[in-house]
């Protein structure tokens, strides 16, 4: 992993809490479900960056395999929030 892949995950993680924050201070009627996908998509992206990090720098292995396990554990919860979403989405018509 380089630089510029962590550098990538950073601004992507900038982007999907800018739209959750701009979609808390101006929620629309529909707009529930876009806040379980943002929420879920910022859970996996934090764990991502907080993992690539780690690899990048080196760190020691029993301390990469801790954030590993944390990476898959919290990771399925993200995958969770972004089901939940789409369950709403589909609920109320929209895909």
């Amino acid at each position: 992993m380089d630089t510029a892949t962590l550098i990538v995950l950073c601004a992507a993680w900038l982007l999907i809490a800018g739209t959750l924050v701009f979609r808390l201070i101006r929620p629309r009627p529909a707009s529930r479900g876009s806040r379980w996908m943002g929420s879920g998509l910022l859970i996996i992206m934090t764990v991502a960056v907080i993992s690539t990090f780690a690899h990048h720098r080196n760190w020691p292995i029993p301390r990469l395999l801790v954030i590993d396990w944390l990476t898959m554990a919290v990771g399925l919860i993200g995958v969770g929030c972004v089901a939940t979403s789409l369950v709403i989405q589909a609920r109320n018509g929209r895909t």
